[in-house]
């Protein structure tokens, strides 16, 4: 496992001047708009990290990675390869969701689950003699057909035509289980390592890009507890880069199994021995936060 070069974390301090441009009022439009204003943004698939701030927006008080853009992408799978007792002449095909219906509220770089019912897709048989016919849903129970639900996983990339940009790569897993399902199971399905099938990956960038050096290539996307323009006062730049870095900090590979049923079989193993589920190394990992050189900047800032 390999740092982000050092040479991305160099510079001083957040100019007063950035928190009103990086200022969001929600984590919807508003970061759609910031997107666009900062990094020219055009629609297509990106990242940004989302830090909010306290009431009195001095110190920060959650980060969160936000997606964006479509993958626009079907892929057909043999459902007996999710569902080992689904009858085998059922295929499945998935219309990728837009990646902002993917959200992080958990603070780290596995989404929270997105219920299969939330997702385009559907299914056709191929009967003998016939050419394949859609499958109706009253007709899947009996068909073996069961539930599914969808993560992102993301880890650390370096992306663009020359790799020189700070990015991501996502991972889209899906689990042969309801949301309920899943959260019922155990606390351990919130994890990225959690077994599942890889049913896409990409990359994305990270944007927007700082313009100058402040000891971090990227600028936070700014939720204010008080608009600055009423409360002129942000957190130090020390606080925002340690806040950035335990999000990015998070990064862990999925576990990606072959099968339904193999995916299964290890949710059972994990089931009966929690300790069984360790964090998977990834290729990149974004450097640990410098302690702030004193309380004050530590605690605040007036603009």
């Amino acid at each position: 496992m390999a740092q982000l070069g050092a040479e991305l974390f160099t510079g001083g301090d957040l100019p007063g001047e950035e928190f009103g441009r990086c200022e969001v009022a929600n984590r919807g439009e508003a970061v759609d708009d910031a997107l666009r204003r900062l990094a020219g943004w055009g629609g297509g698939p990106a990242a940004g990290i989302l830090l909010h701030l306290s009431p009195d927006n001095e110190r920060v008080i959650g980060g969160e990675i936000v997606t964006r853009g479509a993958d626009a992408r079907e892929i057909t799978w043999e459902a007996a390869r999710i569902w080992p007792q689904a009858d085998k002449r059922v295929t499945v095909t998935y219309m990728l969701p837009a990646l902002d219906n993917f959200s992080f509220t958990g603070g780290t770089l596995a989404s929270d689950i997105v219920d299969g019912t939330e997702v385009v897709h559907f299914y056709h048989i191929t009967r003998e003699g016939r050419a394949q016919q859609p499958l109706l849903n009253a007709d899947l129970a009996t068909r073996g057909i069961g539930a599914f639900c969808l993560r992102m996983v993301c880890t650390l990339a370096m992306v663009g035509d020359a790799q020189q940009e700070v990015g991501l790569r996502y991972y889209i897993m899906l689990f042969p289980a309801s949301k309920e399902e899943m959260q019922a199971r155990s606390e351990l399905t919130a994890r990225a390592e959690w077994p599942g099938l890889k049913l896409a990956d990409g990359t994305v960038p990270l944007l927007p890009v700082a313009a100058q050096r402040w000891g971090c290539p990227i600028l936070p996307l700014l939720l204010p507890g008080q608009p600055f323009a009423a409360v002129a006062r942000a957190p130090s730049s020390a606080a925002l880069r340690a806040a950035i870095s335990a999000v990015m900090r998070t990064a862990g590979a999925p576990e990606v199994s072959r099968s339904g049923a193999s995916a299964t079989a290890k949710w059972d193993k994990t089931t009966k021995n929690p300790a069984s589920l360790t964090r998977k190394p990834t290729t990149l990992l974004w450097p640990a936060a410098q302690p702030a050189a004193s309380q004050q900047t530590a605690t605040g800032r007036p603009l």
